[in-house]
């Protein structure tokens, strides 16, 4: 109790302090209350795990660090939420400032700047605390780092490395049938999640978010009566479905014998299906571009707007081959050229799939993947 009074206090003085500085016209009152506020949030962003035991559990990783030679530590999302490896990773670095802690990526979004392309606002993306403490990261790209990351290691005390992905080395699959009209065909819809809040200040609204994904909806419902050998398959993000995309598909009545929900892995399914469909530019879609299932996205324009140039660059490539498209003209006709030429389809994409493999989500051997960490002194 003690500890978290003390922890209000002291971002309450420093919110008061920051926002004077601001030069806004604002009253000391409000100022004060919106303080008050941004205390509390940050007391109960705070775990009960991490202020309560935070002396033993000091005490507990101090005896381990002790006792052995602590060099490198790997991660790919424990630096951004396991205060256990947080806790390890600051005092093996105190202990050994030699100690290497490595951030290996975790997947990837569409081209959306790490560092915020404007000058005049802050950086909103919610990993970046992560790069200030961390000497190491390990990207899915191959070659030329992509220019999300461009002024990052600038700006943090860390280096970039493309490394590739195991991973989705290991998924492909080489079985896969060529799908064609005149039989049965199955489409899976990825979706991106739905949130009710945003996860930044710079991505799409949850509002905007929800009639994105209706639209790709209404899509399938039309493609559905189009091809009736299609099997239809709508996986939410999350097993929760929202509440308003279900009143949204009940109202539409989608065909109950070519239109199902489920709540099956995503890339469970991909490995099974015909054509897999996003909403976004997702780690889904790079899934299934190694897997080598046909992978089309059905895109927002918003994204398109605050993406970087490599970014565009490859969308308008995506776009021209067909594999991105913005409305349901250009996506019956993307449909169509898969199921009647997909031979042409595969030769016209293969180009622009392997630039966005090798900017985002290269795939790496084991093997390749280890000589890399060597050669950087990382294993």
């Amino acid at each position: 109790v003690v500890s978290r009074k003390v922890i209000r206090e002291i971002v309450f003085n420093i919110s008061i302090s920051l926002m004077k500085k601001l030069n806004i016209n604002i009253s000391d009152e409000k100022i004060s209350l919106l303080s008050n506020i941004f205390a509390k949030l940050v007391d109960y962003s705070l775990p009960l795990s991490l202020i309560e035991n935070l002396s033993k559990r000091i005490t507990f990783y101090d005896k381990i660090i002790l006792n052995n030679k602590i060099d490198k530590i790997h991660s790919a999302v424990g630096y951004y939420f396991n205060d256990n490896i947080k806790i390890f990773s600051i005092l093996s670095k105190r202990k050994n400032k030699n100690t290497k802690l490595i951030q290996h990526e975790h997947g990837l979004n569409n081209f959306i700047s790490v560092v915020s392309k404007h000058n005049n606002f802050p950086d909103f993306n919610k990993v970046l605390s992560t790069y200030h403490y961390v000497d190491y990261f390990i990207a899915w790209g191959n070659g030329k780092i992509a220019d999300k990351f461009l002024n990052l290691e600038k700006k943090t005390s860390m280096k970039i490395i493309n490394g590739g992905n195991v991973y989705l080395y290991n998924i492909k699959n080489s079985n896969l049938n060529k799908v064609n009209d005149k039989n049965q065909f199955s489409l899976l819809f990825s979706a991106s999640p739905s949130r009710d809040f945003m996860a930044n200040l710079e991505e799409i609204t949850p509002e905007e978010n929800l009639l994105h994904q209706k639209k790709v909806l209404h899509f399938i419902n039309l493609i559905t009566k189009k091809y009736k050998n299609i099997k239809a398959i709508y996986k939410p993000f999350v097993k929760n479905i929202n509440a308003e995309i279900l009143q949204y598909i009940k109202k539409e009545n989608f065909s109950k014998d070519n239109f199902k929900i489920s709540n099956e892995n995503a890339f469970n399914i991909m490995k099974d299906v015909d054509i897999v469909l996003f909403d976004t530019l997702t780690t889904g879609f790079g899934e299934a571009v190694s897997i080598g299932v046909p992978a089309i996205v059905y895109d927002n324009k918003f994204d398109y707007k605050t993406i970087t140039n490599d970014g565009k660059k490859i969308n308008d490539l995506l776009h021209y081959n067909n594999i991105i498209f913005y409305n349901e003209d250009e996506g019956v006709k993307t449909i169509e050229l898969i199921l009647k030429h997909y031979n042409l389809f595969y030769k016209n994409s293969i180009e622009s799939i392997i630039e966005f493999q090798n900017l985002l989500a290269y795939p790496r051997s084991k093997k390749e993947f280890n000589e890399i960490l060597k050669k950087n002194n990382l294993i």
